[in-house]
């Protein structure tokens, strides 16, 4: 299993039909006049390839300092290539600073993380 890309977005958008994945304003900073701060909507997607045709478990979480801020996770069936789009609504940010966003599959914890810097 292999992860093609891992990223945080305003919106996606995934035509059923020909498979086709928009994504609009990709991310990796915040910005906020004060905390802690409440982000509406934002999105993070996580594009695998090499899985077998099983059911896998997909997990999101968002930490500060190891302390856990959001989460979500899903358990899907998979083809070979897989989008999995994790949607987060209202998600308050505490302090500023950097925030671990990580994805994983499954119990083997194949993952990446990117840093969400936050800042006033």
């Amino acid at each position: 299993m292999k992860i093609i890309a891992f990223l945080l977005s305003k919106k996606v958008h995934l035509n059923e039909i020909t498979k086709e994945l928009d994504i609009v304003g990709i991310f990796n900073t915040m910005n906020s006049k004060g905390f802690p701060a409440r982000h509406p909507e934002f999105t993070v997607t996580l594009i695998v390839e090499d899985v077998k045709d099983k059911e896998h478990e997909f997990e999101v979480t968002i930490k500060k300092g190891g302390k856990l801020i959001a989460k979500t996770s899903k358990k899907v069936e998979t083809g070979r290539r897989h989008y999995y789009i994790a949607r987060f609504n209202n998600i308050v940010f505490p302090e500023p600073g950097v925030y671990e966003v990580k994805g994983g599959i499954d119990e083997k914890k194949i993952s990446t993380s990117l840093y969400l810097n936050l800042s006033e």
